[in-house]
């Protein structure tokens, strides 16, 4: 190991010595050594754990333990009884023992579950004399006669009641519930009372706040119309439509219901943003080096909810001026159209190329996590230069010619998790297939696929696993017999496998120029865990290959990085530091041939 690199290890050291909890050198404090808790059959510890105030000790090195404070530990067994009961354990116990050592003391929670209670009767009381309105009530409560009690459910199906009725008419509804437990017979009555009000129909419209945007626009985002039955649903999606056009700082639609009325007014008060908008952004990357970024953005083009944005984007490997025209709806309300034109330069290892290129792109909103899209692709890349030896064929791009390509592409993205910066919990799901073709007119024929899944857990709390798996391939057909070097896949970096340079893994040529390939397999797994405040420590291990042609996947041959570091969490997402080593055969560590790697945002 040379001297740089334990230079840099004992730096982190340093690091997580500063930032970790210097006080355990007070031995007037009664420290945590270990919390077992015994007695658990229904609920997982971890589950336990998240209502608990009180820090568990760590394995984590260098942070101290945690300082034992009694009231807090009383605290928290009226919490674990608390959720007990509302998985329907009445009668459960917990109680604590203690042992100290010194200024270390060990705790020991005792649980006693005891029986669960059944659900013996479910009443519902309205006061409509209405049986088809009584039985789709019923209908909409969750818990059913048998079933154990859980508070969940059953707070659900007030919410699922009340829904209902705000939906369906009764603006003024009031939804109230009582559990009646028999604790000898470990049963339970539940009951429903329900005050509907009045039946209530929307009356006129009132907008205000609008300036330059005319109000039929924002009444097409509206839909419910004068004399339609109430439903609450229907405000919020109106909500939701009038902020999602992306031309107001805020939007708020206000039912105004009284008890006694059967019209409901609406006030809808928008206020606007700017038309045009001018944004900058500059980073820095292990890869990229420093990057900036400008956009004009001008909203509401030509007196309608359209958004022109123009962009200029630099960094050491890529280099692009763009336009962009989006259209929010499209043929019909779940559909935007999005057109491209941009020019480019990537300057990367192996070659240089200049590319033109325009896209329109149809994307269609299946729901608020899964879109679907098509798009039509013509662009001409003018290879600049080639850095690759003996392998001209495989290379398949000559500098100075010109390469026409057309294409469609069509896929589908799922999104859903609980921060865009920074996830804790949730899925990624994206895959795309493209195809070039002489009958679309394209000098090179080819047909692409690529499918990426990523996975965001809570394992403890603040305790979150990452994980990342990426597949894809290319294959030339019809009078093409190589791909050209700019379509070809690359792997290695700060994004892929961190124990490796830019684009290092993979073929290569004599001179250990990476030639890319037709396939491409990557995989990384991230544990992430507190240090103290916003800094956040991470373990990794990172595999992917490259091959010349189809896949030869073996999980003993695949290249593996493995490493640690450091996060900072930010309002735009963790600032990171991480150090990389190659492993060989998932049996050598290469320390000699560390990566260090400095990045914004999540590493994959």
């Amino acid at each position: 190991m040379n001297i740089l690199i334990r230079r840099t290890i004992i730096l982190i050291t340093i690091l997580f010595c500063l930032i970790s909890d210097a006080s355990t050198m007070d031995n007037k404090t009664i420290f945590i050594k270990s919390i077992k808790i015994e007695g658990t059959n229904e609920l997982k510890v971890s589950e336990i754990k998240k209502v608990m105030d009180i820090k568990f000790p760590t394995w984590i090195p260098f942070i101290g333990l945690p300082r034992y404070e009694e009231t807090i530990l009383k605290k928290d067994l009226k919490s674990i009884e608390k959720l007990y009961q509302s998985y329907g354990y009445f009668g459960v116990s917990v109680n604590y023992d203690i042992k100290l050592n010194k200024n270390k003391i060990s705790i020991i929670i005792s649980i006693k579950e005891g029986i669960y209670t059944t659900i013996r009767k479910i009443m519902l009381i309205t006061d409509k004399q209405d049986e088809e309105l009584r039985s789709n009530l019923l209908n909409e409560i969750e818990i059913k006669q048998g079933q154990r009690f859980q508070y969940k459910f059953y707070e659900e199906s007030k919410k699922k009641i009340k829904n209902y009725l705000l939906n369906n008419g009764y603006g003024q509804v009031a939804v109230e519930g009582t559990v009646f437990v028999d604790r000898e017979s470990y049963q339970s009555d539940i009951l429903f009372k329900v005050n509907e009000g009045l039946f209530q129909y929307f009356g006129s419209v009132e907008i205000i706040g609008n300036k330059f945007i005319k109000k039929k626009h924002i009444y097409d985002e509206i839909v419910f119309d004068s004399g339609d039955v109430f439903s609450q649903e229907k405000i919020n999606e109106s909500q939701e439509n009038l902020f999602n056009l992306g031309l107001f700082q805020s939007v708020k639609i206000t039912a105004i219901s009284s008890s006694s009325a059967t019209i409901v007014p609406v006030k809808v008060d928008v206020s606007e943003g700017n038309k045009r908008v001018v944004k900058l952004g500059v980073g820095y990357g292990t890869e990229a080096r420093f990057r900036t970024q400008v956009e004009w953005n001008r909203y509401y083009l030509w007196g309608a909810p359209r958004t022109l944005t123009l962009s200029l984007f630099y960094s050491s490997i890529e280099r692009e001026v763009s336009a962009k025209y989006f259209k929010p709806y499209f043929i019909n309300r779940k559909n935007n159209l999005t057109i491209t034109g941009s020019v480019s330069r990537e300057n990367v290892k192996s070659y240089v190329n200049d590319k033109l290129s325009l896209e329109t792109q149809i994307k269609r909103m299946i729901n608020n996590k899964l879109a679907i899209f098509v798009a039509f692709n013509v662009e001409t890349n003018k290879p600049i230069r080639t850095n690759i030896i003996l392998f001209e064929d495989i290379v398949a791009a000559t500098p100075g010619s010109l390469y026409f390509i057309s294409n469609i592409q069509t896929g589908l993205n799922y999104i859903h998790i609980d921060d865009p910066f920074y996830p804790k919990h949730g899925i990624i799901n994206s895959f795309y297939i493209e195809s070039a073709s002489f009958l679309l007119g394209s000098e090179i024929d080819y047909l692409k696929g690529v499918i990426e899944n990523h996975l965001y857990r809570t394992l403890i709390k603040d305790l979150i696993i990452v994980s990342r798996v990426k597949f894809g391939l290319i294959k030339p057909y019809h009078h093409t017999d190589y791909m050209p070097i700019f379509k070809k896949f690359f792997s290695g970096g700060s994004n892929s496998v961190r124990g490796y340079g830019f684009q290092e893994i993979g073929p290569k040529d004599e001179a250990d120029n990476p030639i890319g390939g037709e396939s491409i397999v990557e995989s990384n797994i991230e544990l992430y865990f507190p240090i103290i405040n916003k800094f956040k420590g991470t373990v990794f291990l990172d595999a992917g290959d490259v091959y010349l042609t189809d896949f030869k996947l073996d999980i003993y041959e695949l290249q593996y990085g493995a490493g640690t570091g450091i996060r900072y969490i930010t309002p735009f997402g963790p600032l990171g530091l991480d150090i990389a080593f190659p492993v060989e055969h998932l049996k050598k560590i290469e320390f000699d041939m560390y990566k260090i790697h400095f990045s914004i945002g999540l590493g994959f």
